[in-house]
């Protein structure tokens, strides 16, 4: 399944409130390899994402 960069970012600012990665993927619905996937080593790729499109606005 693939998942809009919008629902990453809210995935990703949720666990960066302290939310453990179990709690995160109970709150969202995933799996929590999804969530460890996404964070904190893949932290840097969803945002530099989110800087280049935003400066393509």
């Amino acid at each position: 399944m693939r998942y809009t960069l919008g629902f990453k970012l809210k995935v990703i600012a949720y666990y960066r409130q302290g939310h453990t990665g179990i709690a995160t993927a109970k709150k969202f619905g995933l799996d929590k390899k999804i969530v460890s996937e996404w964070t904190p080593l893949k932290l840097r790729n969803v945002f530099s994402k989110v800087v280049v499109l935003s400066r393509k606005k």
